[in-house]
C-alpha cells in the first residue's frame, strides 16, 4: 500500500477536473491502474472538498473549489499487486519499482509538459533509490529535482535495502536492486 499525500495549485475557484493518468508511456492502450487507487480525499483550506467520478471517463474526478482556496491536498493510496494475477508486482519486502504516474493525480486542461511537479518519497529506513530524474537523499527521503509532468511519469526508479551502482561512462550509471545481497557480487560484465 502506497500512501500519497498531493499538493496542487489551484488557479481559480470553481469546477475543477483531476485526473489520474490513463494512457502511460510504453502501453497501447489505456493502462493506469484506476481500480488500484483507494481512499482519496481532497481538502482545501482544510476542509473537505467533496468529489465525483465523472460518469464516462473514470480517470476523472471532479469538484468544486471554495473562493479562496490556492492549493488543494489530495490523499489516497495505491493498492500494488501482490499477486501476479492482480497485475505487475512492483513491491517485495526489500525493493520496488516506483511507477510515478501509479501515485499522482493531475489539474485537467493541460499539457502534461508544462505542469511542473516535485516529488519527495520516503522510502523504509536502510534503503537506497535511483531513477532518472536527479535526486537529493536525507536519510531514507529523496527530494527530487523540480522537472514537469510528462517526464516525471515516463522516469520510473528503483529503491531497495541492496542497491549498488556501477559507473559505466561520466554520464550512465548501471543501478541494481536485488532480494538478496549475494546476487550483488557480480560485476557488470557478469550480469544478464
Amino acid at each position: 500500500i502506497f500512501n500519497v499525500k498531493e499538493t496542487i495549485p489551484v488557479a481559480k475557484s470553481g469546477h475543477m477536473v483531476l485526473l489520474y493518468p490513463k494512457w502511460i508511456p510504453g502501453k497501447h492502450g489505456p493502462r493506469g491502474e484506476i481500480e488500484k487507487v483507494g481512499g482519496l480525499v481532497i481538502k482545501g483550506n482544510g476542509k473537505v472538498i467533496p468529489w465525483k467520478r465523472d460518469p464516462v471517463d473514470v480517470y476523472a474526478f471532479h469538484i468544486d473549489v471554495p473562493a479562496g482556496v490556492k492549493t488543494i491536498e489530495a490523499r489516497f493510496q495505491f493498492l500494488s499487486a501482490t499477486k501476479s494475477d492482480q497485475g505487475r508486482i512492483v513491491a517485495t519486502p526489500t525493493m520496488i519499482s516506483l511507477q510515478p504516474n501509479s501515485v499522482s493525480l493531475y489539474p485537467a486542461g493541460y499539457y502534461t509538459r508544462q505542469i511542473p511537479i516535485q516529488m519527495t518519497v520516503k522510502f523504509p529506513t536502510g534503503w537506497t533509490a535511483a531513477g532518472a530524474v536527479p535526486a537529493k537523499a536525507n536519510g531514507s527521503t529523496y527530494v527530487y529535482d523540480k522537472t514537469n509532468y510528462e517526464i516525471l511519469v515516463d522516469s520510473p526508479l528503483l529503491a531497495g535495502r541492496y542497491g549498488k551502482t556501477w559507473p559505466l561512462s561520466e554520464r550512465v550509471n548501471l543501478n541494481v536492486f536485488a532480494d538478496d545481497p549475494k546476487e550483488l557480487a557480480a560485476t557488470p560484465e557478469q550480469i544478464d
